[in-house]
């Protein structure tokens, strides 16, 4: 089994036909301050399987940890299963899963952990950087011709 793909997006989804569609990738968010609140991203992954795991049943975690290790948010179990009458010899299973309202501490680095029956499988980095406050004009304080 490996992680094939894992990747932080504004949003994703899958089509009918199971091709995913990642909408805004990214691996950067400014904040002017923190602590800071991100709203929500889409945390993606997908599974590719050996034909031995089929009608097992796994299970996904995701934790996203501080540059220190320490676990700062994560996703409830996902138990996932493909049907030993699957047709494809190495099948392929697509997460996409909504993280909302995270709070980041602090500047630097982060990881989001992708972790398969007890094992880290793979991981998708995140910075988060300061940015400059926005520029203020008040009225009447331009350049005068």
């Amino acid at each position: 089994m490996q992680i094939t793909l894992a990747a932080l997006a504004d949003a994703a989804n899958q089509s009918d036909r199971g091709k995913l569609n990642l909408l805004g990738v990214f691996h950067n968010i400014g904040a002017p301050n923190v602590p800071c609140r991100h709203p929500a991203l889409a945390v993606v992954a997908v599974v590719r399987l050996d034909v031995d795991e089929k009608d097992v049943e796994h299970v996904l975690r995701i934790r996203l940890r501080d540059a220190d290790g320490k676990v700062v948010g994560e996703t409830p179990p996902v138990a996932f299963l493909v049907p030993r009458e699957d047709p494809r010899p190495t099948p392929e299973v697509n997460f996409i899963l909504e993280w909302r309202d995270q709070w980041f501490p602090s500047f630097g680095d982060y990881t989001f952990e992708f972790d398969i029956d007890g094992r880290v499988l793979r991981d998708a980095p995140l910075t988060i950087t300061q940015t400059p406050p926005p520029i203020t004009h008040l009225s009447g304080s331009g350049p005068t011709e």
